[in-house]
């Protein structure tokens, strides 16, 4: 769907300025989140890779994904421990997300600009034991999709609701080893997201290593691999780093940067 020879490390650019802005009010807001507590994407899982204070029962995960092809989505959820905590205890978990994105492709030579807000309401169960989460989660979620000429030939535009569910896991195979893996699948559009990180330790619990993902729905498929940093921890925050290739069916190849962060308390 692209033609001519494009320049994928310049197209990068603003899309990493991008990111860079979106990151650094995500710092903020976290960090205030915290500092409004007093004291201040899990025992690893989620965006970072090491354990937050035992005790914790709110986790606020945060990222913004941005793409050469001048695609950007910030996303935010919020998980809360029902019963029990979220470090070391299993229990019933609640969740609520929210996603607000921009994108761009092509339809017959025609340039299509589409905007998306999305979000979630979830409940779920967590199985927490010293080297391995996995929780499983249900619930509903809403979308829509506006697009600048409106496109007839894609089915997803306008708004619609779905079943959702969601899976996770965490694990250290070694002390110095981590396997991270989620997936989600909506009945909307059936729109799914699969994310699959491995890693070594390079002090501590901050890892770096490899990174898969794939994602779509009716309209698109794309997938990614590159590499993260993840774990990087300043009291109750951590965030982690992320990039590489992409190859999306309708906007063809490219790179991408991803930072998420996580809050607890």
């Amino acid at each position: 769907m692209i033609s001519g020879k494009v320049d994928h490390a310049r197209c990068l650019v603003p899309a990493v300025r991008r990111v860079l802005r979106l990151a650094g009010a995500t710092v903020a807001l976290t960090t205030l989140a915290g500092a409004a507590q007093a004291a201040d994407w899990t025992s690893g899982y989620g965006s970072g890779g090491s354990a937050h204070p035992p005790g914790s029962i709110i986790a606020i995960d945060t990222s913004v994904t941005a793409t050469t092809s001048n695609s950007i989505f910030a996303n935010t959820s919020v998980t809360a421990a029902l019963t029990g905590d979220l470090d070391q205890t299993s229990g019933w978990r609640a969740r609520v997300e929210g996603q607000v994105g921009s994108f761009e492709y092509r339809s017959d030579d025609t340039k299509i600009i589409g905007n998306q807000q999305s979000g979630s309401a979830l409940v779920g169960y967590e199985w927490a034991e010293p080297d391995i989460h996995v929780a499983a989660y249900i619930g509903f979620n809403y979308q829509n999709i506006k697009l600048d000429p409106v496109d007839p030939s894609n089915g997803t535009r306008g708004h619609g609701y779905g079943l959702r569910v969601v899976g996770e896991l965490y694990a250290n195979p070694t002390p110095y080893t981590m396997v991270s893996a989620y997936g989600s699948y909506s009945t909307h559009a059936n729109a799914y997201y699969t994310r699959f990180k491995a890693g070594y330790a390079l002090y501590d619990r901050t890892f770096i290593g490899p990174e898969f993902s794939m994602l779509g729905d009716d309209f698109y498929k794309q997938w990614r691999i590159g590499a993260h940093i993840s774990g990087l921890t300043f009291g109750r925050f951590q965030f982690g780093i992320s990039g590489g290739y992409v190859r999306d069916s309708r906007r063809g190849p490219g790179g991408y940067v991803l930072v998420d962060s996580r809050v607890t308390f």
